[in-house]
């Protein structure tokens, strides 16, 4: 069983902070918190100039 859940959010030409935001304020992780899990929110985003990951953020949820 894998012991780490992934909360993925991913913005195309938006801000990295628009993509945290979300993660944040939709919850997403709210459904692992009892699981025992690490759960680490990874917020990207991406470019389509530079069609690549511009930047990205990932934390650690606190349980």
């Amino acid at each position: 069983m894998p012991k780490t859940v992934y909360v993925i959010e991913l913005k195309y030409d938006q801000s990295l902070e628009s993509a945290k935001t979300q993660i944040r304020n939709r919850r997403y992780a709210k459904a692992y918190l009892d699981s025992g899990k690490r759960i680490v929110k990874l917020a990207i985003k991406f470019s389509s100039k530079d069609r690549n990951i511009e930047s990205y953020e990932a934390v650690e949820e606190k349980i």
